[in-house]
């Protein structure tokens, strides 16, 4: 024992803890009542925020017009700030999502409503990821429930009943789909063009069918999209679309935002440039970041293009497609639910211990998993002043940084040597010291 590296008695630690621990049905338990307990408080004190940014888009004027509900859902609104006459904003899927809200006698009433379906949405997205990809495994559900369920950015999309928990939903519905890869190819094409409908990220897949010749899902996916592009040309108009507009135009001024809420390649460029003095080059850094990064993933995967693991292989798109847009919200990272399910997948595979800090380090810098109001309290006691601990991390740019070491680990995972197990059924029981667990 006493010959033993430093190595050797973690990994002794890490496999002890995981076994006795983590495969206590106590801990189970624990998680749970942690989770419920986390998920109630912050949606008593945070949600139904009238300013959400799914508001600023719905209702469509043009829409609310033709139902005969401007004054109830529109006028006065904050939508009026952004959207008048023919002016609509998102993916048009979005509007019709929402015209079951029009039958609600006003906006607020359709607001609580909208949030209390996204509550719903987020719990089954959860379920769904947690039956998809623990097996079963005791241990690994644990973990899982805990990431899936303390997870800061779904929080903040759930709680203002923003879009992207329908993209998400769509998104893991063909993940499911997709289980048994080409048994349900149609399907999966749809969801991923309905997805794509919702805000356009998820169309970052629709390549991914053609490069892979999973043809049914390729014609479906944009068969889907071209019915929707032209039913909204037709209704709505693509030249009245203030989203389409602004990213057409790559000098409007919200493409490319200094904001902390801009968590993509471009508001970490930015802001560093800034604080460098060097502000004039903060959007052409950014442009040639996105670009650079889009066309090494496209590489990356065209050398990748037969082989089978396409969950890794979506996981590394979504996570990409959060980096690469001109800008987004910290909410976005809600997508990264899906890839953060399937690296615990095949962590419990892989087992290394340096992967699992990776893992628990990077699930920390965005997730977060405790209540940052709690971790406020504590800083300010220590400071004995006030710090608004989230703005501080967004300005520096932590949730953006984890970001980027959850797609090096993605593709870590995926460059592993061939015919290592990926497949839960095929690896063994979980091992490692697992941080997201340590802090709660």
């Amino acid at each position: 024992m006493a010959n033993r590296s430093f190595v050797e008695r973690v990994e002794l630690f890490s496999d002890g803890f995981c076994r006795r621990i983590l495969g206590n049905s106590r801990a189970l338990v624990i998680v749970g009542v942690y989770s419920i307990a986390h998920l109630g408080i912050y949606f008593y004190r945070y949600a139904l925020n009238p300013a959400s940014d799914i508001f600023g888009a719905w209702p469509a004027p043009r829409i609310a017009e033709w139902l005969g509900k401007t004054d109830e859902f529109y006028t006065g609104s904050v939508t009026t700030q952004f959207h008048e006459g023919l002016s609509w904003s998102y993916g048009p899927m979005l509007h019709v999502i929402t015209l079951p809200l029009f039958l609600l006698p006003d906006r607020q009433t359709a607001y609580r409503v909208l949030v209390c379906v996204v509550f719903a949405v987020y719990l089954l997205v959860g379920v769904m990821l947690v039956l998809r990809f623990s097996g079963g495994d005791r241990p690994l559900s644990v973990v899982m429930i805990f990431v899936l369920f303390n997870f800061a950015p779904a929080y903040e999309a759930t709680g203002q009943g923003n879009i992207e928990m329908f993209e998400l939903l769509l998104l893991t519905l063909a993940i499911v789909a997709s289980r048994h890869e080409r048994k349900h190819e149609t399907l999966t094409g749809v969801l991923i063009g309905v997805a794509a409908g919702l805000k356009f990220l998820p169309g970052f897949l629709i390549p991914y069918f053609f490069l892979t010749k999973r043809w049914k899902a390729a014609i479906a996916s944009t068969a889907t999209v071209g019915i929707i592009g032209i039913s909204t040309q037709a209704i709505l108009g693509w030249q009245n679309s203030a989203l389409m507009n602004r990213m057409l135009d790559v000098n409007h001024e919200e493409n490319f935002l200094d904001h902390p809420l801009n968590q993509a390649a471009s508001g970490f460029l930015i802001r560093t440039t800034k604080a460098l003095g060097r502000e004039a080059l903060g959007v052409p850094m950014s442009i040639a970041a996105m670009l650079g990064l889009g066309i090494g993933i496209c590489a990356w995967l065209w050398r990748r293009r037969n082989e089978k693991d396409w969950e890794v292989h979506w996981s590394v798109l979504l996570t990409t497609s959060v980096l690469v847009i001109p800008h987004n919200e910290s909410y976005y990272f809600c997508l990264l639910l899906i890839p953060y399910s399937v690296a615990l997948q095949t962590l419990r595979a892989d087992g290394r211990k340096t992967l699992w800090v990776l893992y628990g380090l990077s699930f920390a810098m965005v997730g977060w998993g405790i209540p940052m109001s709690i971790v406020n309290s504590v800083v300010d006691t220590i400071l004995g002043r006030h710090v608004w601990v989230i703005q501080r991390l967004h300005e520096v740019s932590v949730p953006f940084i984890g970001t980027v070491m959850l797609l090096v680990l993605l593709l870590i995972i995926a460059n592993r040597p061939e015919g290592e197990p990926s497949d839960l059924n095929k690896g063994r029981p979980v091992v490692g010291a697992v941080s997201p667990v340590r802090q709660s």
